[in-house]
């Protein structure tokens, strides 16, 4: 299995105008390309991202609890390699009524509408999962969160100094459910197809 460190050395720079582009949901056996996408994120993205200073450690340890804790994690993966993440967390709450989103994407992939696409994947996971309230995780100084919550009908207050977004799921339908299902075949053929294009680039 390949270490995060030399996923990041082998990462080639950003150019969000090449590469073939998917967004998927990660998988346990996945969770290293997580870790190297956490890893490149600058100071100011760790910080909108956590809300406080992460140093690498803190990073490896956070991403080793979130496959394993009632996480789902969705990316955005260019040529096989992460680049932006959307975290969904509570699954193991009993009831499952309410979860927690948080999104990272990293600098030079920004405003390509790649938020978006993860948004509504997140948002279509929690409510397939019986979540009636999301609380979505966005740094006052993130304006470009901020406005992409508002856009996916997340109300959000400024509370002691944080911002904090809230969004309304709908029940699942067997349409929500059928999409996703859908989804997680097209996922598990990505994850495959990521995979070869990561090694044949070694």
């Amino acid at each position: 299995m390949t270490d995060p460190d030399t996923m990041i050395a082998c990462a080639k720079p950003a150019t969000p105008a090449a590469g073939r582009i998917t967004v998927r949901k990660l998988w346990p056996h996945e969770r290293e390309a997580y870790i190297a996408h956490l890893l490149r994120l600058e100071p100011e993205a760790r910080r909108w991202r956590f809300g406080m200073t992460m140093t690498n450690a803190a990073l490896r340890a956070y991403a080793g609890r979130s496959f394993c804790v009632g996480g789902l994690v969705h990316a955005c993966c260019v040529d096989g390699v992460v680049r932006a993440t959307g975290e969904l967390q509570g699954l193991l709450d009993f009831p499952r009524q309410h979860g927690e989103a948080a999104f990272s994407v990293e600098k030079g992939w920004r405003r390509q509408g790649i938020g978006s696409r993860l948004f509504a994947a997140v948002l279509l996971s929690a409510r397939n999962r019986g979540m009636s309230v999301l609380d979505v995780m966005c740094h006052p100084d993130n304006l470009a969160m901020k406005a992409l919550a508002r856009r996916h009908g997340v109300t959000l207050q400024l509370l002691y100094g944080e911002t904090h977004g809230l969004a309304r799921l709908d029940i699942s339908t067997p349409s929500s459910l059928l999409t996703e299902a859908l989804a997680n075949t097209t996922s598990a053929f990505g994850a495959f197809l990521d995979a070869q294009t990561c090694y044949s680039q070694r």
